[in-house]
């Protein structure tokens, strides 16, 4: 902020009050938040990794079409009719770990997990990328061991049959097994990809 010269040579009491940058923040946070929304988060990727996303990708959106449209079949039907088809919940309840395991995967390919970076940031680029390794590293191990769990589970329930459908269960609690062990592979992908650039 500066003080206006008068046409006499005195400084004026008003300031001048000049555009800060802090002015724009907002306007700049507004602007980037939507470049981000709309930007192809596999840009600058590989070849190899915007195909193993965008397959994911596919497979969790026609997942969650098929959820929705059983969900509003349902409920038009319950509130027009008077028909419910209680098997539409059955298979809603199953699809959603499928629904699930490919929203995990595509957050750990795509960095967008949810994760705190306030007290990793205060230290060096060295040692931020070594934190960053022992938690892909711990991650692996947390998510192999719910993969053997799940496969255990699959085991012991999955030839039980869902009540109306009567499919077995194991063709939707696999999805624990499956998500969990691309989950974990995933990270591992990410821990190498650390070391190397060590």
């Amino acid at each position: 902020m500066t003080m206006p010269i008068l046409h006499d040579g005195r400084a004026s009491a008003e300031p001048l009050v000049e555009p800060l940058p802090m002015d724009r923040l907002a306007e700049d946070i507004n602007r980037i938040a939507q470049e981000t929304d709309v930007a192809y988060p596999d840009d600058g990727m590989p070849a190899h990794d915007r195909i193993i996303n965008g397959t994911v990708e596919a497979i969790g959106v026609a997942v969650l079409v098929a959820i929705v449209g059983l969900i509003f079949l349902n409920a038009s039907m319950r509130y027009l009719l008077g028909v419910t088809y209680i098997w539409g919940d059955e298979l809603v309840i199953a699809l959603v770990p499928w629904l699930t395991m490919c929203g995990m995967f595509l957050s750990v390919r795509r960095r967008d997990i949810i994760r705190i970076d306030f007290f990793v940031s205060r230290f060096s680029p060295s040692t931020r990328s070594y934190i960053k390794l022992v938690g892909d590293l711990v991650s692996v191990a947390a998510f192999g061991m719910l993969a053997i769990a799940a496969f255990k589970l699959v085991n012991l329930f999955g030839a039980d049959r869902t009540i109306y459908l009567r499919l077995e269960k194991g063709w939707f609690m696999s999805a624990m097994v499956v998500g969990s062990a691309l989950v974990a592979l995933a990270f591992a992908l990410d821990a190498l990809r650390t070391l190397r650039r060590r």
